[in-house]
């Protein structure tokens, strides 16, 4: 009897070490995941930022076209 209670003792140990591991895994990968998403939307604002420059960009020059063209400028 004494040798199977240390055997069960030792897979409860060995139970309860996974078990704090794979809330541990849980937790960073959570975390990872949180992170990911924090540098997804701070990359669709650099995009959006740099989309609107171009618009404007764009938009200035054909304006200066045009008023060139009917010799505004």
């Amino acid at each position: 009897m004494d040798v199977e209670q240390r055997i069960f003792d030792k897979l409860d140990a060995i139970e309860n070490r996974l078990t704090d591991l794979c809330l541990r895994l849980t937790v960073l990968e959570s975390e990872y995941k949180s992170h990911l998403d924090e540098l997804k939307e701070d990359q669709d604002k650099k995009l959006r930022s740099r989309d609107l420059i171009i618009v404007l960009v764009g938009v200035s020059l054909g304006v200066i076209e045009v008023l060139r063209t009917l010799g505004v400028i």
